[in-house]
């Protein structure tokens, strides 16, 4: 799990928002600004249309998908 994390964390550059090196950091010296957890929290949506109706849907799509969504961070740290 660990590597896809990485991947994904690494390809929405996420060490540019944490204002780290390298997002490897948050199984080390960076752990501070890290919360892991198997269970995902928040539903996660995406932009689509269905049924000719444009809006925000249930996301259901597969690692490949996630890596071609964009990312809207919410919070950045000042």
């Amino acid at each position: 799990m660990r590597p896809n994390l990485l991947k994904m964390l690494r390809h929405f550059e996420f060490q540019n928002l944490l204002g780290i090196n390298d997002v490897g950091e948050l199984w080390g010296k960076s752990h501070a600004l890290f919360q892991a957890t198997s269970v995902v929290p928040n539903a996660a949506f995406k932009w689509g249309t269905k049924r000719g109706v444009k809006g925000w849907r249930m996301f259901a799509g597969g690692f490949d998908q996630v890596m071609k969504s964009r990312i809207y961070p919410m919070w950045v740290p000042g």
